[in-house]
């Protein structure tokens, strides 16, 4: 964006880096969110008996766990509470997944 100001020739503002930082610190936890997403939907596909639907998913969802950890790591913005959310999405994607899994294989 051009700013004209007096007795000066035009210039080229910069965008803060305050709005830059910001949009930085959201991009692990869309990461998270995707992993969390992944892992519900993959219980619903194996409850609806689609097993391969429901293993894509959850090899998406570990690999978006993956590089959410890499990417918090490269842009410094972890957190502690960055790190329980992320063991609590982890247990919902991988943990619940597997015991819905046997819990149909075993009723078949």
């Amino acid at each position: 964006m051009r700013v004209r100001r007096e007795g000066h020739a035009y210039r080229h503002r910069r965008p803060a880096r305050d709005s830059l930082r910001r949009g930085i610190y959201l991009l692990p936890s869309l990461f998270t969110v995707g992993n969390m997403l992944c892992g519900f939907a993959a219980v619903l596909y194996t409850l609806h008996d689609r097993l391969e639907y429901a293993a894509w998913l959850i090899l998406l969802a570990g690999l978006l766990d993956g590089l959410d950890g890499r990417i918090a790591r490269l842009t410094r913005s972890t957190s502690e509470f960055g790190n329980q959310i992320i063991k609590n999405f982890i247990c919902c994607t991988f943990k619940e997944q597997s015991v819905v899994t046997i819990g149909i294989e075993v009723q078949l």
